[in-house]
């Protein structure tokens, strides 16, 4: 392994590392509101995919969460790009409550609840999309593209 890639595997851990522990860990007071967000691990986009299924989104291991209040999300994304190629990309979410989808196709930027009080014990999820449109496909020069998506969570008020 490459001095290089040793040191990009190791800023990956370490966001890896921040990114699965739990809000508790991160606050002095045990007693406030914590979730752990679930999130897709690294997926590859297939060529020519224009709308890929790369994961779910969900909470777990919600503690301390008052009535009144819920775990609000958002997501957000970059363009796949190679060097100074860029492919637009879109992604979206289907949101679920109890196995029944309730919002299809969501785009990024949309707020969106994974757990209400009111209700703690629904299982809420989202389905998590990438979008590629054919026309940008045909226009893509080759190459090995990446791109970020970024998951937003904190606690809302009812």
């Amino acid at each position: 392994m490459t001095k290089r890639i040793r040191i990009l595997a190791a800023l990956a851990c370490a966001l890896l590392a921040a990114c699965c522990l739990s809000t508790a860990a991160l606050a002095d007071d045990p007693s406030a509101p914590s979730w752990n967000l679930n999130i897709p691990a690294d997926v590859a986009i297939a060529y020519r995919a224009t709308d890929s299924h790369i994961g779910d989104l969900t909470v777990s291991d919600v503690e301390n969460v008052g009535a009144g209040y819920y775990i609000a999300c958002m997501i957000s994304n970059s363009n796949l790009t190679s060097g100074t190629d860029t492919i637009p990309l879109g992604v979206a979410l289907d949101w679920y409550q109890d196995g029944t989808c309730v919002s299809d196709h969501m785009p990024a930027g949309t707020v969106f609840a994974l757990y209400s009080s009111v209700v703690p014990d629904m299982e809420i999820r989202g389905e998590i999309f990438t979008l590629v449109d054919d026309a940008a496909w045909d226009a893509a020069a080759p190459g090995e593209y990446e791109a970020t998506v970024t998951y937003h969570s904190w606690l809302g008020s009812i």
